[in-house]
């Protein structure tokens, strides 16, 4: 069992029997949720969650893990980060990189969780979008495509 506390927009997300999973030193750990408070602790403003892991290994008391939990699966869209998204007004787009050339590609969003928002058309699985300076490019602008600091991504 590891006890948890998670921030009240987190914990409207989480349903008892939900599946996480963990990755500590090199070990997957599996679980779901026992128990989701629905009361606020006063002491620190948060939502006391109850996991539990379902082939426990060796933990010590006081470790502290990161559970990934899958709040929604959404079929036949691709998550992007949000920064990578310009919006005006109801409109959305982002700037694919095709032969070193920025292309401004409309899109239509929905979700956005996490930092990423859910792409329901207008990219598919492949295409490199710009992560940086989006603000002044403009359509056929050249671009440098450079890893960041993660090793991926563009930066004009």
């Amino acid at each position: 069992m590891v006890e948890a506390k998670v921030t009240a927009d987190i914990a409207s997300t989480l349903k008892e029997g939900q599946l996480f999973v963990s990755h500590l030193n090199g070990i997957t750990l599996q679980g779901y949720i026992e128990r989701v408070s629905s009361q606020r602790n006063n002491l620190t403003g948060m939502y006391d969650v109850v996991l539990w892991i379902t082939r426990p290994k060796t933990i010590a008391p006081g470790t502290n893990i990161i559970a990934q939990v899958t709040i929604e699966t959404i079929s036949g869209a691709l998550a992007i980060p949000t920064e990578c998204v310009v919006t005006t007004g109801k409109k959305a787009f982002c700037w694919v990189i095709k032969d070193s050339r920025a292309q401004q590609r409309p899109l239509i969003i929905g979700k956005t969780y996490d930092g990423h928002v859910a792409v329901h058309a207008g990219l598919k699985n492949g295409d490199v979008i710009c992560a940086s300076g989006l603000s002044v490019l403009q359509d056929n602008d050249r671009v440098l495509v450079r890893a960041n600091a993660s090793g991926r991504g563009v930066h004009p």
